[in-house]
């Protein structure tokens, strides 16, 4: 995970090497709580991406501490989703820091659908997610993780 990814103009954040973006989301809330720094929320949108899902506010001046949060896919653990009888729905989990000694400690995060659209976000989540640790795990995809997301849709 990292704290504010670097954004273009646009406000959109730059690729990594290989990597594909798969949806986006608009209307959620967001929080991240790392042991040591406190918590950060945010309103804003929610990209996925083959590698990571980036959170990035909505409304933040060029002197933000907190503008954007990156949460790489295979550092979560503990995750899940969430369906409360009153509120939003909302996904949960838990991310280690991409570089050692970055954040003082792992990451628990939560992302609210505000405006609904968690069906098609989830299922690509919960797809890549298992995707990379098959291939973790040694397996062989076959064909790239952006082609069969879109395959399975």
């Amino acid at each position: 995970m990292a704290l504010n990814p670097p954004l273009n103009d646009m406000g959109d954040p730059l690729r990594v090497q290989g990597e594909v973006y798969i949806l986006s989301r608009k209307g959620v809330d967001f929080q991240v709580n790392i042991e040591g720094m406190g918590k950060l929320k945010g309103k804003g949108r929610c990209i996925l991406t083959t590698s990571r899902i980036i959170l990035i506010k909505k409304h933040y001046e060029e002197g933000d501490a907190f503008k954007s949060f990156d949460l790489p896919l295979a550092l979560m653990f503990d995750e899940s989703f969430e369906q409360p009888i009153f509120g939003a729905n909302y996904i949960k989990g838990t991310c280690k820091p991409l570089q050692p000694d970055s954040l003082p400690n792992d990451v628990k995060f939560k992302v609210w659908f505000m405006e609904g659209g968690c069906g098609r976000f989830l299922k690509s989540w919960r797809f890549c997610l298992k995707k990379l640790r098959d291939a973790s795990m040694g397996g062989n995809a076959g064909m790239s993780l952006a082609q069969e997301v879109q395959s399975a849709q």
